[in-house]
């Protein structure tokens, strides 16, 4: 995975939003909203920082977004790792999935791994997104 330079780099704002119990960082750049796969990996997996190769992560996204979701929104949508900073002087290597993306991400996870009662976080935010979309906090 390439390093881009410092100049090339995104320079990002972030929001944290706290929906159910469960922790969401909302990436700003340009008046887009994303949210970085560490995320939407931890309230799915459990797992905070998985490892690009090990955890197959773009391979992973291309399968949910082109074999998974109900709609062809998202199919051929193209997953990359890059490097962004925060304002607070933080830098990452991240793949940024679009707002809407992650909730339909986290919607798909929550329907088909659904506990009774929500026994999780994807399954949470799942049915809080049923009727509902971050974007009306972010507003």
């Amino acid at each position: 995975m390439p390093v881009e330079s410092k100049q090339n780099m995104k320079l990002l704002q972030r929001c944290f939003l706290n929906v159910e119990d469960v922790e969401i960082e909302v990436c700003i750049n340009n008046g887009k909203h994303f949210v970085r796969h560490h995320t939407y990996w931890s309230i799915t997996w459990g797992n905070k920082n998985p490892d690009p190769l090990h955890d197959c992560v773009i391979d992973n996204l291309k399968i949910m977004a082109n074999n998974r979701l109900s709609t062809i929104r998202w199919a051929g949508y193209d997953f990359q790792f890059e490097r962004i900073a925060f304002e607070d002087g933080m830098e990452v290597e991240t793949v940024l999935l679009p707002l809407k993306m992650f909730e339909d991400f986290i919607c798909f996870q929550a329907k088909n791994y659904r506990g009774e009662p929500p026994d999780n976080e994807r399954t949470q935010l799942g049915c809080w997104l049923e009727n509902r979309s971050l974007a009306e906090l972010l507003m």
